[in-house]
C-alpha cells in the first residue's frame, strides 16, 4: 500500500477568493496584473477580448483537485510576484 493512501488529508475549505469573484478567480487576478501595470492601456487591448481569452484559459483547467483554475491564478500570482519582488521585471526587453 502506498504511504499517500495511509495518510487522512483533510478537504481544504472553500477558497473565499474563488467564491468572492463567482469562480473566476483566475480572470480576476489576470485582470488586477495587467492592471497594475497599466498594460491594458499600454498595450491597447480590448477589456472584453482580454476577459474572453482569461476565461477561455480559465475555462480549460477542468475540475481537478490541484490544477486547476485556482491553482492557475495562485501561479500567476507567484509568477507576478517573482517578476517584481526580485527585480527581474526589470531587466525584461521589449
Amino acid at each position: 500500500m502506498r504511504v499517500s493512501a495511509r495518510v487522512k488529508v483533510p478537504p481544504l475549505p472553500p477558497n473565499p477568493t474563488q467564491a468572492q469573484s463567482g469562480a473566476n478567480c483566475l480572470v480576476l487576478v489576470g485582470e488586477a496584473i495587467l492592471d497594475r501595470h497599466g498594460l491594458v492601456e499600454a498595450c491597447h487591448l480590448d477589456r472584453g477580448t482580454l476577459r474572453a481569452f482569461l476565461l477561455e484559459i480559465q475555462g480549460r483547467y477542468g475540475s481537478g483537485k490541484y490544477h486547476n483554475s485556482v491553482h492557475g491564478a495562485d501561479v500567476m500570482l507567484s509568477t507576478h510576484l517573482f517578476l517584481t519582488k526580485f527585480g527581474v521585471i526589470g531587466r525584461l526587453t521589449k
